[in-house]
């Protein structure tokens, strides 16, 4: 999902934002992604790594696609 905002990913899965902003907090922790104040950029700055985190997280079996 490159490039689309947490709405957008929310309408796409059929969840809600809250839901895209829980996982994406959740998959940063168990990344150890830890972020600061002067880190936080707006979802957009962050969405061209998305791909490559899950990418990882699907070479080590920790997430799946949805079948719905």
């Amino acid at each position: 999902m490159k490039g689309l905002s947490n709405k957008e990913i929310a309408s796409r899965l059929f969840i809600s934002t809250d839901t895209v902003k829980k996982h994406t907090y959740n998959v940063y922790r168990k990344l150890g992604v830890t972020l600061g104040d002067g880190d936080i950029a707006g979802e957009s700055f962050y969405n061209p790594e998305l791909p490559g985190v899950i990418a990882e997280l699907e070479q080590k079996g920790l997430v799946r696609e949805s079948e719905g």
